[in-house]
């Protein structure tokens, strides 16, 4: 949304649509949501999870890798904008199953998009559009670097095919299977939330 000139976030009241707050994304990486890099995603966590539901995760992508991100940010009782992130995700880790930080970090490349799953609490970061990094929240603020989608074992002798433009990811909430459009395949791809694709 656009207020006076600025790029902010707006957010209603769920079920009655009134306009609860306006952020500006002070909390954020870049402390604003306007300007250079821009946003590339927001999502929502719905899941159960008490230690993430309802947080809210802006995706920045820029040219530079520290303008690539993933703002974790939880809304006060009333909606209102947070005065720092909960957490920040700026990249995955060298081995999957594992969490990481400062240097150890691998930087994305450049955000795409972030979608959250309904079912586990799951964050699913576009990066480069041709890979799906898949995140799990723990405790404190903490993201395990859970796995990467890169393609599907649609070749000769099952051999991947990596995904050439990513347009969208998405989670189902009520089994968790995990959704890759690929514009550049043509193809919407479906993975299990713990192995690979189904079809």
């Amino acid at each position: 949304a656009i207020r006076e000139g600025q790029q902010v976030l707006a957010v209603y009241r769920a079920g009655e649509g009134k306009l609860e707050s306006v952020w500006t994304g002070a909390a954020t990486a870049a402390k604003s949501f306007s300007g250079l890099p821009a946003r590339s995603g927001v999502a929502v966590d719905g899941s159960g999870n008490p230690e993430t539901s309802g947080d809210v995760y802006v995706a920045t992508g820029g040219f530079e890798p520290s303008e690539n991100v993933v703002d974790v940010l939880a809304p006060g009782p009333a909606g209102e904008e947070p005065a720092t992130a909960a957490a920040e995700i700026r990249g995955t880790c060298p081995v999957a199953g594992s969490s990481c930080s400062g240097e150890e970090v691998v930087p994305f490349a450049k955000v795409s998009g972030v979608a959250v799953s309904g079912f586990s609490g799951d964050v699913l970061v576009t990066d480069r559009e041709g890979v799906v990094d898949v995140f799990h929240p723990t405790l404190f603020g903490q993201y395990e670097f859970v796995r990467q989608l890169t393609g599907t074992p649609t070749g000769a002798g099952e051999s991947e095919v990596p995904f050439s433009n990513i347009a969208a990811v998405a989670a189902d909430a009520s089994n968790g299977d995990v959704y890759v459009a690929d514009q550049g395949s043509g193809l919407l791809n479906e993975f299990s939330p713990t192995r690979g694709v189904d079809q």
